[in-house]
């Protein structure tokens, strides 16, 4: 009975860090995008009429916009890795539950 509840409370420890990860993560994505939307919001307004800037200037944005596209696209997958692997746990759990059921 104390190894079911050692290994519960295990489990549960494990599941609150990955939680915190994804929040973490999740965070991080949405400042990402966000990012990318305000440099382009910027691209759009310096290559507009009213206050044409400089081809270098608007480079500089755009590539600051690209890097930041990159690094959500990165997280993103980091995020998928991460859902991949908790089912993946989730189903070794669930096999191990069914061979301990069995003996």
């Amino acid at each position: 009975m104390r190894k079911e509840g050692a290994a519960k409370d295990v489990v549960s420890g494990i599941r609150s860090a990955q939680q915190v990860e994804a929040r973490v993560l999740w965070y991080e994505l949405a400042e990402s995008l966000n990012a990318v939307e305000n440099y382009l919001q910027v691209a759009a307004q310096l290559a507009g009429p009213t206050r044409p800037a400089s081809p270098r200037k608007l480079t500089n944005i755009l590539g600051k916009a690209l890097e930041q596209a990159a690094r959500a696209r990165e997280i993103f997958h980091r995020l998928r890795r991460g859902q991949r692997r908790n089912r993946e746990a989730g189903r070794r759990n669930l096999r191990s539950r069914k061979k301990e059921g069995r003996k």
